[in-house]
């Protein structure tokens, strides 16, 4: 940790990396150029996404169980490699140095994250008969609860990072501070005494384990360069393989009785899944750019995370089952149809868009002046 903290002097030239001037905390002008397999990446995992979902509601079914499936181990990284996602974007240095840039910040936040979140699960409770209290008392909040929790962490770092910094604490102290204070939140949020009672359901406190992957996100960026460097050792991008690789057998092929021992577990595999994903993205860019088709494709998909999101839950299929047993064979079907989903959304997102108004009110979006 300590090497990957370690501060660097070269600046970075794109949008997502978060390099600096010196070793002092200056104001770092960020550039309009994206890492393209950052998008692409975003892609990947709103696919993944869609894909539990239909998991989900085919398990469900009367036939619908099964040993073992794919979705086990996607279920290990997908959502914290979305919050990774979400920290990694984020990171600038210096950017929350006073109470009106937190508050700028987060009021364009809750513009973009909670006004379309609400809107949106208002039409889905109506559609789908689903009652107030049954939305509320839930964690998950009809599924609507990872804007909402995005939202939240946005608020954590903002104010934590803003904390930090009158208190003198330079760019890599405060992300020690908060990545240690996010490990803290991660065992409190898994432990079953206090997330499971009905506060804590209302509140969603389960979901907030992840804080501890978006903080990550931070790090990796404010040291892209050196993170790179060890994706080339071959020492460390084996371990981070075999690591995923033997976590994920002890977790589908032996029982364990031990709750701290299973959380231990599951954390070393979320982490090692994550860099996996992201060491694969970022070792096959030239797979992922706008040059090849799969990387076009995924990276449109990727900007349009938040609309495919928001829309795909009333496409999800309802009561519906196959053949069980073959975990590939239902990984194939549940591929299937999460690309149609993701069809549908991306049609309606179009039709909305047609709207200026409803572009910038349901996906905080700004038509582009062509003045």
């Amino acid at each position: 940790m300590q090497k990957i903290l370690h501060p660097h002097a070269k600046n970075e030239p794109n949008e997502y990396r978060g390099g600096q001037k010196s070793c002092q905390d200056l104001p770092i002008k960020s550039n309009s150029k994206r890492i393209e397999y950052i998008d692409a990446l975003r892609g990947f995992t709103i696919i993944l996404v869609i894909y539990a979902h239909v998991y989900y509601v085919w398990r469900n079914s009367p036939i619908g169980n099964s040993s073992f499936d794919f979705n086990h181990i996607f279920v290990s990284f997908r959502m914290p490699l979305f919050f990774f996602i979400s920290g990694f974007v984020l990171f600038k240095e210096n950017i929350f140095r006073t109470k009106q840039s937190i508050s700028s910040f987060l009021t364009k936040k809750a513009k973009v994250q909670i006004l379309p979140t609400l809107f949106f699960l208002v039409i889905y409770m109506y559609i789908f008969q689903k009652g107030t209290m049954e939305i509320i008392g839930s964690p998950f909040k009809g599924g609507y609860w990872f804007t909402l929790i995005l939202f939240a962490y946005f608020c954590m770092y903002s104010i934590g990072d803003y904390l930090l910094s009158v208190l003198r604490f330079n760019t890599k102290q405060r992300l020690m501070v908060l990545f240690a204070t996010s490990l803290i939140i991660y065992v409190l949020c898994t432990n079953p005494v206090l997330i499971g009672g009905r506060m804590a359901h209302i509140l969603s406190l389960s979901q907030f384990r992840y804080f501890c992957f978006f903080v990550f996100g931070t790090i990796v960026k404010f040291q892209y360069d050196k993170v790179k460097d060890l994706f080339k050792n071959n020492y460390v991008s084996t371990s981070i393989v075999l690591g995923f690789l033997i976590s994920t057998l002890i977790a589908e092929t032996v029982r364990i009785n031990s709750e701290w021992v299973m959380q231990t577990l599951k954390f070393i595999q979320s982490y090692c899944g994550v860099l996996l994903v992201f060491m694969f993205f970022e070792k096959n860019q030239n797979w992922c750019s706008k040059d090849t088709k799969i990387g076009n494709w995924l990276q449109y998909v990727g900007k349009r995370t938040l609309d495919i999101y928001l829309i795909h839950y009333f496409f999800l299929p309802s009561h519906w089952s196959f053949i069980d047993g073959n975990p590939t064979l239902n990984f194939f079907i549940c591929l299937f149809m999460a690309i149609l989903v993701l069809i549908m959304s991306i049609v309606t997102s179009n039709l909305l868009r047609c709207s200026d108004f409803l572009t910038e009110w349901l996906f905080g979006r700004k038509k582009k002046s062509t003045a």
